[in-house]
């Protein structure tokens, strides 16, 4: 009897504390039930997540240290070279670190392992076309082999794209800048002809003007300015130009074609300085240099005057242009520098006999004090020039390459010499400010 009490007294209390418990998860449980289940068959797949999910998370900052993700991505990798996660999470970190070759690699390695791998715990719900983690797995592995100088690679990975029907904006503006890239101008101007993105309507000037076809680059260029005057954004660095060096190209082109000789002097300068020896578009840009030189040398500097009927501007401009040499010798040792050198010249308004004075035609309503027994009056002032304001500035700063010591001795040196230039006196009251742009010549 004893021990039925005992039993039925347990059974109760147990049933008690199931009712007190809270309900099971599934979810959790399944989860837990599957964690142990894959870390007895491959032990180390609890770690392997851990270390994915920390990077994913240092990935999501803008302030985190994408230098110490890579490497233990790297060392993930090649320890579990079967996980494409890991390999993925490598490919994007790469990239946003602008190492290309590793971004290659990865990309390659992901894709191969699973052909519609994507960042999943990154995209959340930007959706976007426009975000790098959404794009088309061949447009991410063309982009990184063609940023390593791998041409052949990503020429044939967006030619089996397109061969499988992945047609598109981005896809066109990818194949259309191996080709450029590669020489195939004819396929370069047909492919960015094709493609609405940012950069295309420029990298299409720039192959026509690499195949000599003047007038359509022209044209072109003018389309192409409508939405990107200055080119700035086609040559923005955001996502750099194969080989880098266009950029510098491209920037010259524009300023050709928008009148600025001097701006693309300088550019065409820096795209010497780091294209290739053996580059086929050296001498393109030797020509257009000489073009640029021809053009300059008839430009004029420009000139603001206080009003219309201000200095006369060309007395101005000789002015300048008497010390144009000793100017230009200033940027000697900054090559790849354009800087402006802003003068301002005024005189001060005649003053005029007060009406109150011996001669006036209004009386004053008391009478002057007088001056040793009669009022004398004050002869007007002989207009004099003030001292030129002048400042010196870059327009465009030269590159680390040129001594860094130059580069304010430049700007002091042309400070100088605009103080020194003998500019003629504005009218009484007027002033003029011209703006001179200098280069090394």
């Amino acid at each position: 009897m004893t021990g039925r009490v005992v039993i039925a007294a347990l059974g109760l209390a147990l049933a008690r504390a199931a009712a007190a418990a809270p309900p099971a998860d599934p979810d959790l449980a399944a989860e837990t039930r599957s964690g142990f289940w894959d870390e007895a068959t491959a032990p180390g797949t609890h770690a392997r997540a851990t270390r994915i999910a920390d990077a994913v998370r240092a990935l999501r900052l803008t302030s985190a240290d994408l230098a110490a993700v890579e490497r233990d991505l790297e060392l993930l990798a090649a320890a579990a070279p079967d996980v494409a996660d890991a390999w993925g999470y490598l490919a994007i970190t790469a990239e946003r670190r602008r190492h290309w070759a590793t971004c290659a690699r990865a990309y390659q390695r992901a894709y191969a392992l699973a052909p519609a791998w994507r960042p999943e715990a990154l995209i959340d719900l930007r959706t976007s076309s426009k975000n790098p983690l959404v794009r088309a797995p061949a447009l991410s592995l063309a982009l990184c082999q063609s940023r390593s100088d791998d041409l052949v690679g990503a020429r044939a990975t967006v030619d089996a794209a397109i061969a499988r029907g992945e047609v598109g904006s981005e896809l066109y503006l990818r194949a259309g800048e191996v080709a450029l890239a590669q020489g195939r101008l004819t396929d370069a101007i047909d492919a960015l002809g094709r493609s609405r993105e940012q950069g295309a309507a420029w990298l299409q000037v720039m192959a026509l003007d690499r195949a000599r076809r003047d007038a359509e680059a022209q044209t072109a260029a003018e389309r192409a300015a409508k939405d990107d005057p200055l080119a700035a954004r086609a040559a923005s660095g955001t996502i750099p130009l194969t080989p880098a060096s266009d950029a510098d190209y491209l920037l010259g082109i524009a300023a050709r074609y928008r009148d600025q000789p001097d701006y693309a002097i300088v550019y065409l300068r820096r795209y010497l300085g780091a294209a290739p020896a053996a580059s086929p578009w050296r001498a393109r840009a030797e020509d257009h240099i000489a073009i640029a030189t021809a053009d300059s040398a008839r430009a004029q500097a420009a000139v603001q005057a206080s009003s219309g009927d201000g200095p006369a501007q060309d007395p101005l401009r000789a002015a300048v242009d008497l010390r144009a040499a000793d100017l230009a010798a200033c940027m000697r040792a900054v090559p790849t520098g354009l800087a402006e050198v802003r003068i301002t010249v005024a005189t001060p308004a005649q003053l005029k006999p007060s009406p109150f004075m011996r001669g006036g035609a209004t009386p004053p309503r008391s009478p002057p004090r007088p001056v040793r027994g009669h009022l004398r009056p004050r002869p007007p002032p002989t207009p004099t020039t003030i001292t030129p304001g002048v400042s010196a500035y870059y327009v465009l700063a030269p590159l680390p390459g040129d001594a860094p010591d130059a580069r304010d001795e430049a700007l002091r040196c042309l400070e100088r010499v605009g103080a020194s230039l003998r500019l003629p006196a504005p009218n009484a009251g007027a002033w003029a400010t011209i703006r001179v742009p200098v280069r090394a010549r």
